[in-house]
């Protein structure tokens, strides 16, 4: 039995997802169960795929005590018509917006902000900062100003498709800290999302915005900066690129 490490979980999202698929309970249940048969007057219910047999009251027990993420995670197993396997999809269709999708690769964060995160690092341990090197007013004025980012940019490489899968991770939904949620996501693990937007075309996607993220400028000081300050602050991709709000993340 395989056992899973969940580094990612939406709870709000998972828990309103699962009260909109009406069949979710009844396809774990015909899956679970077989066929019973009657033995010195109490029924038995073997258990596909386990030698042993539970009794009734026990089985239910055992369906009962099943939670809302393994139920999720198991009708995307077994339901390959209702949720979209980006591993087997070899073509983008608009149409799929919006649609539940399961993806599995390897993560990782653009260079930009692993730069900014090793500086929110920094920050955090004020003795360190007496050793770094020529660093001047005015770049510690700038690091002052960053602020930790609620979103982070996650970049997914599946080796299937020519294309970017773009993940919006909140952190407090994070499991665990920064960097050991790095250090996860690089090894291949698995993904059930939405898909929010597929751009087929198109030179460069927008998919983070540093002005609002990091440094929470309002319009107002948005407005006051130049299109060139303004464009050194977003980080983008080519197309095609997929954009998928993530419910679950596990390896």
């Amino acid at each position: 039995m395989k056992f899973r490490d969940y580094i990612y979980i939406d709870e709000k999202r998972f828990g309103s997802y699962i009260d909109q698929i009406s069949s979710l309970k009844e396809s774990l249940v015909g899956k679970t169960e077989s066929e019973t048969s009657e033995i010195n007057g109490e029924i038995k219910i073997p258990l596909v795929g386990m030698s042993s047999e539970l009794s009734s009251t026990v089985a239910k027990t055992y369906l009962l005590n099943e939670t809302p993420l393994e139920k999720l995670i198991g009708w995307c197993n077994i339901n390959d018509s209702d949720i979209i396997n980006m591993d087997n999809k070899s073509k983008l269709d608009e149409n799929d917006t919006n649609k539940l999708c399961s993806l599995s690769g390897s993560g990782y964060l653009p260079e930009m902000i692993e730069n900014v995160e090793t500086i929110q690092n920094i920050k955090k341990r004020t003795s360190v900062m007496e050793y770094i090197p020529n660093i001047s007013n005015e770049d510690k004025k700038i690091m002052d100003l960053l602020s930790e980012a609620d979103y982070l940019p996650v970049n997914i490489d599946n080796g299937v498709a020519n294309c970017t899968y773009n993940l919006r991770i909140k952190r407090e939904y994070m499991k665990e800290d920064y960097c050991n949620f790095t250090d996860s996501i690089i090894d291949n693990i698995y993904v059930i999302g939405r898909i929010e937007k597929i751009y087929l075309e198109g030179a460069e996607i927008e998919i983070y915005d540093m002005c609002k993220e990091i440094f929470k400028f309002n319009r107002s000081v948005r407005r006051n900066m130049t299109p060139d300050d303004i464009s050194k602050m977003l980080i983008t991709e080519e197309a095609p690129l997929v954009k998928i709000t993530p419910i679950v993340i596990y390896k």
